[in-house]
């Protein structure tokens, strides 16, 4: 294997590294969402960040997600966490 396709293969599995991988609890903690509205593949992690939204609580699987949630606008966010649920 080339040293190119080392470096592109191993770039593609860092968001997977940002994840944390405690159980997911999402609903255990009176979010409105079960998975990370950013990262649906990262479990929430038990002391998970959280935002305020439309009177409910959003939960994601790190604090990096929060600053990409915000720069969303409100269609894609409720998009996203739709498919969080």
């Amino acid at each position: 294997m080339n040293r190119r396709t080392m470096i592109l293969g191993l770039a593609a599995l860092l968001p997977l590294a940002a994840c944390n991988s405690a159980p997911k609890s999402g609903g255990s903690m009176g979010l409105m969402n079960s998975k990370c509205p950013m990262k649906p593949d990262c479990p929430l992690p038990a002391d998970a960040p959280t935002l305020e939204y439309k009177g409910g609580k959003v939960g994601f699987c790190c604090k990096g997600c929060i600053g990409k949630w915000n720069a969303l606008t409100d269609d894609q966010r409720a998009s996203l966490l739709t498919k969080a649920k």
